[in-house]
């Protein structure tokens, strides 16, 4: 349906066409200009994934320890801040690399589109709501995987 491309961002034409005449009414020019607030977000993550990781898959204990979003903590211990961080944290390689697609190819077309501060104001309301709503919707952080046993049926 789409020709392949291999340079730029590839959208749909009538979203791509959108994006790049926001990108020009705002005077950023388009998709020629770097993204790099993404670019460094992404950069970002990838490096507390790295050292969050470096003694293996991190468990909820050191998620926690890292800024992970916790009901008891944010609501009745006043740790805020843990709405920002836990939106830099990730549980595996797979929810680090998933997020960091599409967050790396869906934010640079949106920055290139956008005036920094209304990026920066998106990035920021998206990523409180998003917290706000887990919150909500579960009071604590996502418990670890079962690990498996050496014989099936043994615990």
């Amino acid at each position: 349906m789409y020709p392949p491309r291999t340079t730029g961002f590839f959208a749909h034409p009538t979203v791509r066409g959108a994006l790049l005449s926001i990108g020009r009414l705002a005077g950023r020019g388009g998709e020629d200009r770097l993204p790099w607030l993404t670019v460094t977000l992404v950069g970002v993550q990838a490096i507390l994934y790295a050292a969050l990781a470096s003694g293996g898959p991190p468990g909820v204990d050191a998620l926690v320890r890292w800024g992970a979003k916790t009901g008891p903590l944010v609501t009745d211990a006043g740790q805020e801040w843990r709405l920002v961080a836990a939106n830099l944290l990730h549980r595996d390689g797979v929810h680090l690399g998933l997020n960091l697609l599409v967050f790396g190819v869906v934010g640079s077309a949106v920055e290139r589109a956008c005036r920094w501060w209304d990026y920066v104001a998106l990035l920021a309301v998206a990523g409180l709501a998003t917290m706000a709503g887990s919150l909500w919707w579960s009071p604590g952080p996502a418990p670890s995987p079962p690990k498996a046993s050496s014989s099936p049926g043994c615990s």
